[in-house]
């Protein structure tokens, strides 16, 4: 159980939501099995390859691109994160506040609440892992090659 302003949340509900609207069946077990131990523990789930284990059907659309971050030497400093146009579905979010579940290289893994502009440009509140905007519905996925993939499901 992790804490969120006074209201205690059980993480793996909206893990398995996660796993289960995006992550095909047969890969859903290794990270079910190590996202249900301790936080501290989740440095070893990395999202190097997300695209050979995604779900793609006409009711999801995954969108890949790269995470910009200013302090990050491979990025431009004159570059917006939200110049980006495949961002363009989640930009009304930036000011919202999302669950993040921070995996891998990350210093600080688990489970946490942020801003979505943070989450997205902050590389110590997530390196790998995902990030919540709507429950079973808007994710973004963080992997270990700062590409960032929005998965979102369409009714």
């Amino acid at each position: 159980m992790a804490y969120s302003f006074g209201r205690k949340v059980n993480i793996l509900d909206p893990i398995d939501q996660f796993l289960t609207e995006f992550i095909l069946a047969r890969a859903r077990d290794r990270y079910r099995s190590i996202f249900s131990l301790y936080e501290s523990r989740w440095g070893k789930v990395m999202f190097h390859n997300f695209e050979s284990i995604r779900i793609e059907t006409s009711t999801r659309t995954y969108v890949r691109g790269v995470r910009p971050l200013l302090s990050h030497s491979s990025h431009s400093p004159q570059i917006s994160i939200w110049d980006d146009p495949l961002l363009e579905s989640i930009h009304r979010f930036a000011d919202s506040e999302v669950d993040v579940f921070s995996t891998g290289h990350t210093k600080v893994t688990g489970h946490k609440r942020a801003l979505l502009r943070d989450a997205l440009t902050d590389y110590s509140l997530i390196f790998d892992g995902f990030v919540t905007i709507v429950p079973s519905s808007l994710y973004i996925i963080f992997d270990h090659d700062d590409n960032l993939t929005i998965c979102r499901r369409h009714e």
